[in-house]
């Protein structure tokens, strides 16, 4: 399961797991400021992005026991009506 606030902050519990205070692990993603808006899981469950209402796009991922964090886009988007 994934609990996400509009503050950035996360955290990934496994529903049919042993819950210990090891996996109760609050992450927080660097928003400066700007509300959470956008959550998306890939495919195979490995990776998150999340978007913020000051137009970035941040990944989350698990590469063995190395938690990643990283800025993917930091330019405005515009759309054409």
């Amino acid at each position: 399961m994934l609990f996400f606030l509009q503050t950035g902050q996360f955290q990934l519990l496994d529903p049919s797991g042993l819950v210990t205070p090891e996996a109760m692990l609050l992450y927080q993603v660097n928003i400066a400021g700007d509300m959470a808006l956008a959550l998306d899981v890939s495919s195979n469950y490995k990776a998150i992005s999340f978007g913020d209402s000051g137009g970035m796009l941040f990944g989350f991922g698990q590469v063995a026991t190395l938690i990643v964090f990283t800025l993917i886009v930091s330019n405005s988007v515009g759309f054409l009506c």
